[in-house]
């Protein structure tokens, strides 16, 4: 089953990056950060064969949309000077939000007696990004790194980094 999901992971992350380029970045990852909880839900408190796998399709698909987009945003809001600290940054709030799911899932056993209703609860608490992502990122998809994330000088101001190609606007010119 997992290697299904590898499957399908390598033909929608393309897929879906380009949906995210073309709709906005924030718009679809709203929509698949919304959804993804709903699919954990279903698919740890549904029963039988064939509702659990859709469940778990549909967990996957939403969880490589959310990632994909928001895994974009990590390398586009950042000027280039910045960009490796600020992942690093991200990996190790990554590694503790996972670890202290574990302890939040274990607590949550304690009080309802099962994996599922605690999975089920503590995925209810990925709500609280899409109103993050809406009012906190900038929109990112079809524009310009530089427009995006200038580089900045010591006291913040906006600076042009020489390079050897011509800038965004002087390519969009020449066209």
């Amino acid at each position: 089953m997992y290697r299904g999901v590898g499957l399908l992971g390598l033909i929608a992350m393309p897929l879906l990056g380009r949906l995210g380029d073309r709709r906005g970045r924030k718009p679809v990852a709203i929509v698949f950060i919304l959804l993804n909880p709903l699919t954990v839900i279903g698919l740890y408190l549904s029963g039988g064969m064939a509702l659990p796998l859709l469940f778990f399709l549909g967990m996957s698909l939403t969880d490589i949309g959310s990632d994909t987009n928001l895994g974009t945003f990590a390398q586009e809001i950042f000027p280039t000077s910045y960009r490796s600290t600020a992942i690093g940054a991200l990996v190790i709030i990554g590694a503790l939000g996972a670890s202290l799911s574990l302890a939040l899932e274990s607590m949550l056993f304690s009080m309802v007696g099962s994996h599922a209703g605690a999975i089920a609860l503590l995925a209810l608490t990925g709500l609280v990004v899409p109103p993050l992502v809406a009012f906190g990122y900038p929109e990112t998809g079809s524009r310009e790194l530089e427009d995006v994330s200038p580089e900045r000088d010591d006291q913040g101001r906006s600076i042009t980094l020489p390079t050897s190609a011509a800038s965004s606007n002087e390519r969009r010119r020449l066209r």
